[in-house]
């Protein structure tokens, strides 16, 4: 219930950013233009009491509005944004002058909140910051390189518990069954939803067993004969085949970003769990003597 209710109040307080805005939107006024990059970020909009509100302070609010609200001119939103600000200055005081700060859940929360925001600007700090252009570059042309020449191509398949139901069901392709229908009737993998359809992959995307048999196919064909994975049996059919695109280095450079950063991220929690004593143990409290 408690749950339900915090959700209910983020979502009223989300929908008062959006609503002033729109309300300022649909005002037919002159706007003003204004030079941000001219701002104070340290100038003083607003005091509450004892209590004051910088530009700076807006310039953030506005970075966690809605993306269509973002780019509207700063004199369209400012005074609905300053609004805002103000009434959560009186919210927060009126909450922390009730005493609920002291109960032990919200207690929890704000130990949460402060260990995610502590964490996240580490690792930021220390961690992503190391993500340099240069190294990105550095692992584009890697990758690039590795891509050279490679094909990729689109398929269907369907992967069943036995090679006796993958038989049976070649069979019934033999016939002329339509192989998307019984994939999505058949077919034990997520795939199935989209009648077995895979889209495009390289050979190296997919388990040796699956690729190995996959890309010697012609298009138009499937498999006379189940194909044997860790997964079970899968019978493969080939719609296409082209030479791998080459994506360019803007394409790919926020999952470059994310996958170096996660290998960052990994390597410092080896460091920091080799440095520290660790103690695992089941749910019913008994030692983990092996942890994968």
């Amino acid at each position: 219930m408690l749950f339900s209710l915090r959700r209910a109040v983020g979502a009223a307080l989300i929908l008062l950013n959006i609503t002033v805005c729109r309300s300022v939107i649909a005002q037919n006024h002159e706007l003003r233009p204004t030079s941000e990059s001219s701002l104070d970020l340290a100038t003083v909009v607003a005091r509450v009491d004892d209590n004051k509100i910088t530009f700076g302070e807006l310039m953030t609010m506005r970075n966690h509005l809605p993306e269509q609200y973002q780019k509207l001119p700063l004199d369209t939103i400012y005074k609905p944004m300053l609004n805002r600000a103000i009434d959560h200055i009186l919210i927060t005081k009126e909450a922390i002058a009730s005493g609920i700060a002291e109960q032990n859940d919200v207690k929890l929360l704000i130990k949460e909140a402060k260990d995610r925001v502590i964490t996240e600007v580490y690792l930021t700090q220390n961690i992503a910051s190391k993500v340099t252009d240069n190294l990105l570059r550095k692992r584009y042309n890697e990758i690039i390189a590795n891509r050279t020449d490679k094909q990729e191509i689109k398929a269907r398949h369907i992967l069943l518990k036995s090679e006796k139901e993958a038989k049976d069901i070649i069979k019934e392709l033999d016939k002329g069954a339509d192989f998307a229908k019984l994939a999505n009737e058949k077919s034990t993998d997520p795939s199935a939803l989209r009648g077995g359809d895979l889209g495009w992959f390289q050979a190296d995307q997919m388990v040796p067993a699956f690729s190995d048999v996959a890309f010697t196919l012609k298009t138009g064909t499937y498999t006379k004969v189940p194909v044997k994975s860790q997964f079970g049996w899968h019978i493969i059919l080939l719609e296409d085949k082209r030479k791998a695109t080459t994506p360019s280095f803007d394409e790919m450079h926020d999952q470059l970003t994310a996958d170096m950063t996660n290998e960052l991220i990994h390597s410092h929690l080896k460091m920091l769990r080799k440095k520290s004593k660790i103690d695992r143990f089941d749910m019913n409290g008994k030692p983990l003597l092996e942890y994968d």
